[in-house]
């Protein structure tokens, strides 16, 4: 069993130039390199038709394939970064809570912290997009409370 060389559209243009530029013949140029002339007629025709896109393949069975698997790969970089900035948020909302707002597990609590509490908390819901239910849950609020002050 023989392996067959594949060339490149770079590699055909090449050998079709010597055609042109050294003034060889077809056979003499196939038997340098290795080629059968039929294959040398096709590409010059090939060529003069489509130009070089006429040797670029594609095959949309391997296309298909790698586009997929770029795809897995960006969506698995995505859901990563979606976990870090879930952390980190989560990490600020602790920050926050301990230095401004350490009366929101208290029954009562003053209109100020209330308001910067909201505040903060829509703030890290735009710039991260992540739900409101889970930035709730790591602040600590219930959403029955955040319906509650939404409705006041």
């Amino acid at each position: 069993m023989s392996n067959r060389k594949r060339y490149t559209a770079e590699e055909k243009i090449k050998i079709l130039r010597e055609l042109q530029e050294d003034g060889k013949s077809i056979s003499q140029v196939a038997e340098k390199h290795g080629i059968h002339p039929n294959n040398i007629f096709k590409w010059r025709k090939q060529h003069l038709e489509m130009g070089i896109r006429g040797f670029q393949t594609t095959r949309n069975d391997i296309s298909a394939k790698a586009k997929d698997r770029k795809i897995a790969v960006l969506e698995n970089k995505v859901k990563l970064k979606d976990e870090v900035i879930a952390e980190l948020a989560q990490e600020l909302m602790e920050l926050k809570k301990k230095e401004l707002w350490s009366s929101v597990d208290k029954a009562k609590m003053s209109l100020e912290v209330r308001q910067t509490a909201e505040k903060e908390i829509l703030r890290i819901k735009t710039k991260t997009g992540l739900p409101l239910g889970t930035l709730l849950k790591h602040a600590g609020i219930p959403q029955r409370t955040w319906r509650e002050w939404a409705r006041r």
